[in-house]
């Protein structure tokens, strides 16, 4: 009887690993090499190799100029569709202006540097290379938690990853991916009793994307459960601070000119854009985008997961005569910041709450698989 159970266990890891393997490759053969070129990923090269030359025109001209050796078929669209980006083509210093507003992503814009450096490759390569690590680590990090689960359990797992998107995160030249693995290596730290650790990647997180604020802001919240005040309180100013320093620093547009040109209109050139805040005009372009992205059905998808695992967070805070894990508190921080998120920026992409709908997921996963201890 021992045997046949230890063959049952043996065989069982090995259909995990051989499913982990595949599933890995999957995402090799799908991104490796096929990177998913958007515009963002220009200026993103661009501040990358201002790291090495000091130089706004030498850099302006690099990105553009390797963007059509690497991309020829798709250059025409990327540098000239539209007014903001023939003048962000054709003039430096506009350019220049704009740069800020993906230098602030300082932690992404250096390891797109470090990359390239370590590697001998190119900046865009690195950034397909970094997009592509950071899901595979998402599918280490899914796969390392649940690996002692019944087979089926764990087979569906690729299932939640493959509709979690991360297929189409591993090919984007943005710092989602990245992004979103910081936030889900900081909850398993967390869990694991390393809180400090965790909070670390907390902080971090606001370099790679510092709208990530309100994850980094909520996620704490457990402490107050715990009577924990002096370390919420010196993790507050701590991660204030890095986001504070972090704009100073790079000189961020700031909330209302990133609102303003992505929502309402984009400017030609960012030098000297300084656009009144209007109320009128955010409420305005918040319930158009409300609307938009809810009778889309290419992007309704994740603000349906946002709003079902915010209400399920409420349900599951509630239990229990209203004992608080903070396994839950956690799941909830992240639910709702993600709708916060989207008030405060409606932009429709899904990528971008990806940050906070991966580590949602894994949270709520961790619920259904271990429903003894919740």
């Amino acid at each position: 009887m021992d045997i046949i159970t230890n063959k049952s266990i043996w065989f069982s890891a090995l259909i995990k690993v051989v499913a982990t393997l595949l599933f890995c490759s999957l995402i090799f053969n799908h991104s490796y090499d096929k990177p998913y070129y958007n515009y963002d990923s220009i200026p993103y090269v661009a501040s990358a190799k201002y790291l090495e030359t000091s130089d706004y025109e030498a850099s302006h001209k690099y990105s553009y100029e390797l963007l059509k050796k690497k991309a020829p078929q798709l250059y025409n669209g990327l540098c000239c569709s539209g007014a903001y980006r023939k003048s962000m083509s054709s003039d430096y210093e506009a350019f220049a202006s704009h740069m800020p507003a993906y230098q602030i992503k300082s932690l992404y814009v250096r390891l797109i540097r470090t990359t390239s450096d370590v590697f001998g490759i190119d900046e865009y390569k690195s950034i397909n290379l970094i997009s592509m690590s950071s899901v595979i680590g998402i599918v280490f990090v899914f796969v390392s938690f649940f690996f002692h689960i019944n087979v089926f359990g764990f087979l569906s797992i690729f299932g939640v990853l493959i509709l979690s998107q991360v297929l189409h995160l591993s090919r984007l030249m943005t710092p989602d991916g990245l992004s979103s693995l910081t936030f889900l290596c900081s909850i398993i730290l967390i869990m694991r009793n390393m809180s400090s650790a965790g909070f670390v990647f907390l902080v971090l997180a606001l370099l790679i994307r510092p709208s990530n604020i309100v994850y980094t802001g909520l996620v704490p919240l457990f402490l107050l459960k715990d009577k924990r005040f002096i370390y919420f309180a010196f993790l507050s100013i701590c991660s204030l601070m890095v986001y504070y320093l972090n704009a100073k620093i790079i000189g961020g547009l700031g909330w209302w000119k990133s609102f303003h040109s992505s929502l309402i209109g984009m400017p030609t050139s960012f030098i000297g854009y300084e656009p009144p805040f209007s109320l009128s005009q955010y409420l305005n372009s918040l319930n158009y985008w409300f609307y938009w992205t809810l009778t889309d059905w290419n992007y309704n998808r994740w603000l349906a997961l946002a709003a079902s695992f915010s209400l399920g967070s409420i349900y599951l805070l509630q239990k229990d005569k209203g004992y608080l894990k903070n396994e839950v508190i956690i799941f909830a921080s992240f639910s709702f910041g993600v709708l916060i998120s989207f008030i405060l920026f409606p932009i429709a992409d899904h990528r971008i709450y990806s940050s906070g709908l991966i580590p949602a997921t894994f949270l709520l996963m961790y619920f259904l698989f271990n429903q003894k201890k919740i």
